[in-house]
């Protein structure tokens, strides 16, 4: 996969006329000016995580200057660990990959059965929600009030994962975005 490969992206949006009025059974004039025109809206967005290589960075005279790739255990051991949220940003299980020693000259002895781009982050969701006041002033002037909210829910997304395995931090997600 390329460095940008998204597998799904989704966004999806919707506004409802909320019938306060209709609710309240009120059909004076104050209670119309108070309770019809409310609208709720929001936009929904998710998507996949981003594909990230994973090498050693150990071949001093690698020519592609850009490390080689590990062995894939393929012993059963899970490639993700499911914990990542309860407050250990460890996504990769450092057990499914098998580090492959260099020789004298400084390159690495075989080449690693995993592919480029094997493993992915996690993926990402946000929700944004609005709610507006339409006010009709005469016939011809309508005054809307509008109070938006951003990433409403307060939901992180984790990124920054370290694919380089030779690391202390090899498989943990180091960024995220802002609250």
């Amino acid at each position: 996969p390329a460095n940008m490969d998204l597998k799904m992206r989704s966004v999806s949006t919707g506004m409802w006329e909320v019938p306060f009025a209709k609710w309240a059974h009120r059909t004076g004039r104050g209670s119309k000016l108070l309770l019809e025109g409310w609208q709720l809206s929001g936009i929904f967005a998710a998507q996949t995580g981003l594909p990230i290589n994973v090498s050693n960075n150990l071949s001093a005279n690698n020519p592609l200057n850009a490390g080689d790739r590990p062995n894939a255990c393929g012993c059963g051991v899970p490639t993700y660990l499911d914990g990542y949220q309860s407050g250990s940003n460890q996504w990769l299980n450092p057990k499914a990959f098998i580090n492959i020693p260099n020789s004298a000259s400084g390159l690495q002895r075989t080449v690693g059965n995993l592919q480029f781009n094997a493993v992915r982050t996690p993926g990402m969701w946000n929700l944004d929600l609005s709610l507006a006041k339409n006010i009709a002033i005469t016939e011809r002037v309508r005054l809307r009030l509008r109070a938006d909210t951003f990433n409403t829910l307060n939901h992180t997304s984790l990124t920054g994962l370290v694919g380089t395995i030779n690391t202390g931090n090899f498989g943990t997600l180091t960024q995220a975005t802002a609250r």
